[in-house]
């Protein structure tokens, strides 16, 4: 009797889920491609010339556009200008908006065991509504202390864009 009740509630629910409706909707999905974004150092120093300490700490500054302008507090400009901005071209998909950064805004120039430090800046460009190219300018902030060493300065720093 017991495995004839149990036989039974097997049947019944198998019954059950056979009277079940099955509906099926179709959907579409799709992806649209686009080229990675390549940049390309039309000129990739940053340059901020020849410089004479001040007696006090000091500032050059290295302004974000195609002339690079140079200006200074506390900080003799030695020499003919050598200074420029960095100049950096990122082609991407036409019509295509993106963002400009660096990884680190700051920068440390060395030169043996002295540092100087740069604060990055840029020209502001966010994206572009057509073509398929941006310019980005590129320009800093060096800080020179009056206890600085004497000696030639070098450091890199990294630029980035990304598709918003």
């Amino acid at each position: 009797m017991k495995k004839l009740f149990i036989l039974f509630i097997a049947v019944a629910g198998f019954g059950v889920s056979s009277y079940a409706q099955v509906v099926t909707q179709n959907g579409t999905s799709s992806a649209k491609l686009i080229s990675p974004i390549t940049i390309a150092a039309t000129r990739a120093n940053l340059e901020f010339g020849i410089l004479a300490k001040g007696l006090s700490d000091g500032t050059v500054v290295i302004a974000p556009t195609a002339a690079g302008a140079r200006t200074s507090t506390n900080v003799d400009l030695v020499g003919t200008p050598t200074n420029n901005s960095a100049i950096f071209t990122a082609t991407h998909e036409d019509a295509s908006q993106i963002t400009w950064g660096f990884p680190s805004p700051t920068v440390d120039l060395i030169s043996g065991s002295d540092h100087l430090t740069v604060t990055l800046s840029n020209s502001g460009l966010s994206g572009s509504a057509t073509g398929t190219s941006d310019i980005i300018y590129v320009g800093g902030s060096l800080a020179v202390p009056s206890t600085a060493a004497a000696g030639t300065y070098s450091g890199t720093f990294a630029i980035t864009a990304a598709y918003n």
